[in-house]
């Protein structure tokens, strides 16, 4: 069963969590709500487990989200190196010269 000092630190979690969530700093969310997740399973606190469970997922979606913009970007920029190289490597032009 739950004791109050559990359910504090939870509904803190929580609030800290969505805190940090709405100000960009997700990581620091996402580890928030897995605490509070663990807490609210352990003292059975169902109502906050799933709050909290829910949070989870979505600052695990915005972290996803953000990883994978930035292995896209990366990705982008190399493919356009790589047309770059390739124009000069058939059209013959010299990056000293300009022609």
């Amino acid at each position: 069963m739950s004791d109050g000092n559990s359910l504090v630190r939870v509904r803190y979690y929580l609030e800290r969590g969505r805190t940090y969530q709405s100000s960009g700093e997700v990581e620091k969310s996402y580890e928030l709500f897995s605490d509070a997740f663990a807490i609210s399973e352990e003292m059975e606190l169902d109502f906050y487990a799933i709050d909290a469970a829910h949070m989870f997922a979505l600052a695990y979606t915005e972290l996803s989200k953000d990883i994978w913009l930035a292995r896209n970007e990366s990705a982008r920029l190399k493919r356009i190196k790589r047309l770059g190289e390739f124009g000069e490597s058939t059209l013959g032009v010299n990056k000293e010269s300009g022609n």
